[in-house]
């Protein structure tokens, strides 16, 4: 995967957000229902970018948010996902 590739995943593909109850915490309900609706809505139009990787070494995708249209919300992709389902951890928002 290179930086900056716009990818598609397999037609089933599904997202599952870590730590939601925790960013639910820290954010607000809105903020959380505007990450799982941008992911969902991206994934369906294939609009998800490879932005890098972390220091961790995990990679990172970028989409932008529905609500904020000025905001792109970075997740790192978390390893073991099972079936069709890929693991993604909320890592930042940043403002275009």
């Amino acid at each position: 995967m290179e930086k900056g590739e716009t990818f598609t995943w397999a037609t089933m593909t599904r997202f599952a957000l870590r730590n939601q109850k925790k960013i639910k915490e820290a954010k607000g309900e809105h903020f959380l229902f505007d990450l799982i609706k941008s992911l969902t809505v991206h994934q369906n139009k294939h609009q998800i970018t490879h932005v890098g990787a972390t220091q961790g070494g995990y990679n990172v995708i970028e989409v932008q948010s529905l609500i904020w249209k000025k905001q792109t919300h970075q997740f790192a992709l978390i390893k073991g996902g099972l079936y069709n389902v890929q693991r993604v951890a909320y890592f930042k928002t940043m403002e275009k």
